[in-house]
């Protein structure tokens, strides 16, 4: 039987998959943002968050804020603390107080 690693639900392979889509749209996504203009200061938002977390704090600088909301938070340890805010939940059930 051929299986494809989106059907196996482990832990380890889950994190695989997010790899490969974050992979497989994160530049275009890279692409659209810059389109913004993007720019130090900025108050940014992700919903479905991800790796591009990273990227978007990295044009913000310190004083810019980048928050996630993902329903499952399990792999968004790495964006746990400032400048970083996660949050779990949809964007329907997660309060925010900033403006973006």
């Amino acid at each position: 039987m051929n299986r494809s690693i989106f059907e196996n639900k482990s832990e380890e392979r889950e994190f695989l998959r997010l790899q490969l889509v974050e992979g497989a749209n994160d530049p275009t996504t890279i692409v659209l943002l810059k389109e913004t203009g993007i720019q130090p200061s900025w108050q940014c938002l992700e919903l479905g968050a991800g790796a591009i977390l990273q990227w978007l704090n990295h044009c913000v600088g310190t004083t810019g804020l980048v928050v996630g909301v993902d329903k499952n938070t399990t792999y968004l340890h790495n964006f746990a603390s400032s400048p970083f805010q996660v949050h779990k939940g949809t964007f329907l059930e997660v309060v925010l107080s900033h403006s973006f």
